[in-house]
């Protein structure tokens, strides 16, 4: 099977690990995306072509390319089995790609978030919905990374019908990942501090590095912020004075798979809680949720979130509600050692298939090679 894939960035780590699944599998990969100066993958260079540069977040900047990309995209492709999209944008032009393709071709919508726009009231908001149930509709299989998007996005505020779903949620391949020892819990004990915590990825969410600024100053050296990933320029002031409180060190970018055994060596506790727009924080899945299970380190969760209510059924957390600061910040200011030795001990008991892949991926080969979705055009 030949799948055309459509990438928003070409050293995307998530975009990259699907394609290598899937190659796994038996499918042959081309792929056209653009760069952003963002953290970094490991970026294929076989069958791959530049579209261009966009910059993140910046929507509205993307619209020229779009149109040049189309053209781009559609003189390299003659044939292919599957078009393989990341983004409603790509989405848009994949699906005017496969009106002028010679044979038929599948859709395929892979959405690792739902975005805040697509959630707010406006008529921008509005528009955009609207654009993403026609595309849906007209799509072979969507791949979500969480099973609460299907209900309560496409199904309940899209009025999606008769889409084919697939879930591959943000776990982990065991085959991929380097093994780990375990890290042992420091004991109760007044020069055990500090707790050490951990944030990676994409950090933007204004209200994690707000509470965890004030928890470095109020702790006053019980607890340390580890910081890797890339920062959203929202959150960029509080970068300096995460910084400033000397409790904190930035290490940088990092590379999936290759660093994340070192960053979570290095941590006794991972943020995994967000606030962005509501909708879209309580249906969606953490990566770090995934990597804290694989490599037994508790976390802290956002309340009334999926990662939360699995956090708690195996008590290998907490949780706060980053809404409410103060009651958050007395609830972190309380963990000690003690708690940490616990949690640490249940994370031992978590069963695999709540953080490890199994078959997720051979069975989308298997909806992808299904007949073609007839939709009216």
């Amino acid at each position: 099977m030949h799948i055309t894939f459509l990438l928003p960035d070409l050293d995307d780590s998530f975009a990259l690990d699907r394609i290598e699944h899937l190659k796994n599998e038996g499918a042959k990969a081309e792929i056209f995306g653009y760069k952003r100066d963002t953290y970094k993958g490991k970026t294929y260079e076989d069958n791959v072509t530049l579209l261009g540069f966009t910059e993140h977040g910046k929507y509205y900047k993307r619209i020229p390319s779009i149109f040049t990309s189309f053209f781009k995209i559609r003189k390299k492709v003659k044939q292919t089995d599957v078009l393989y999209c990341f983004t409603l944008e790509l989405l848009c032009i994949g699906w005017f790609l496969s009106l002028f393709q010679k044979s038929t071709v599948k859709l395929a919508y892979d959405v690792a978030d739902i975005r805040e726009i697509l959630v707010k009231k406006g008529i921008v908001s509005s528009l955009a919905r609207r654009l993403d149930k026609f595309l849906t509709s007209r799509t072979d299989v969507v791949v979500v990374t969480a099973p609460a998007y299907i209900e309560g996005y496409f199904k309940k505020m899209l009025n999606v019908g008769e889409t084919e779903f697939h879930i591959i949620e943000n776990k982990l391949d065991e085959n991929l990942m380097e093994p780990h020892n375990d890290i042992p819990v420091k004991k109760n004990s007044n020069d055990s501090y500090p707790i050490r915590i951990g944030y990676f990825g994409v950090l933007r969410c204004y209200h994690s590095l707000n509470l965890l600024n004030r928890v470095l100053r109020e702790g006053n050296g019980k607890f340390h912020l580890y910081l890797r990933g890339f920062f959203m320029d929202n959150v960029l002031p509080l970068k300096d004075e995460i910084l400033s409180s000397g409790f904190a060190e930035y290490g940088g970018t990092f590379i999936y798979p290759d660093d994340i055994n070192d960053l979570y060596s290095k941590v006794d506790l991972v943020w995994t809680a967000i606030y962005h727009a509501k909708s879209n924080i309580m249906w969606s899945r953490t990566h770090r949720f995934y990597q804290a299970c694989y490599y037994q380190k508790p976390m802290i969760t956002q309340i009334d979130t999926p990662d939360a209510v699995d956090n708690h059924a195996h008590n290998i957390g907490f949780s706060v509600n980053l809404i409410n600061s103060e009651e958050a910040l007395q609830k972190i200011m309380n963990v000690n050692f003690s708690d940490l030795s616990e949690w640490t001990t249940n994370m031992k008991n978590v069963p695999k298939d709540v953080y490890l892949l199994r078959n997720e991926y051979k069975q989308l080969i298997k909806k992808l090679k299904k007949s073609t979705k007839q939709a009216n055009y």
